[in-house]
């Protein structure tokens, strides 16, 4: 019975170590679960900061967008004013200035995408120019290689070729001189 006796303690001793094991266990668990919490509500928080500052940066990168376009859109006027006053030095008559004006424009045009104002400049353009149809499509390449060259830029002609209002515009050309 004595056996019996200590063999009950030591299941006693054994389930009292297990019980503090088991609260020690709940303990961890709870500062677990609180740091968890706290871990949670930090993400939360870090994620609400991370959409103002990406809100932020879309916002500067549109400002950065429209400074970008303003000052290519002012170093364009600068651009045409100068070789306007180049020009301007020329002995040339008052229909050359303009022809030679438009010319740039055209360029300026094509060379930001503006397919269209490029075909209307040079359009108007003919109406300045003493020029054969032939002469003056060779002379508004020459003047566009002219330009992008002292922009250390380089005219592709085939990239001009795959544009369809390009071809338009040499088609009417070429009507108006047959009929």
């Amino acid at each position: 019975m004595e056996d019996v006796k200590e063999e009950l303690e030591r299941s006693q001793l054994q389930l009292y170590q297990l019980l503090i094991e088991l609260e020690q266990s709940h303990a961890e668990l709870y500062q677990m679960q609180n740091e968890f919490e706290e871990s949670e509500s930090l993400r939360k928080q870090m994620q609400v900061e991370l959409e103002q500052i990406q809100s932020h940066l879309e916002h500067t990168q549109g400002e950065l967008a429209q400074t970008k376009l303003a000052l290519h859109r002012t170093q364009g006027e600068l651009d045409r004013y100068r070789y306007r006053e180049a020009i301007a030095t020329q002995t040339i008559s008052e229909r050359e200035r303009e022809y030679k004006l438009l010319v740039w424009d055209a360029w300026f045009a094509y060379r930001n995408g503006d397919i269209n104002r490029m075909v209307d400049c040079l359009q108007s353009s003919l109406k300045c120019t003493s020029f054969s149809r032939t002469k003056t499509v060779s002379n508004w390449v020459k003047s566009w290689k002219q330009f992008s060259g002292e922009k250390g830029e380089r005219f592709e002609v085939r990239r001009l070729n795959g544009y369809q209002e390009w071809k338009q515009l040499l088609q009417r050309m070429t009507r108006i001189k047959y009929r």
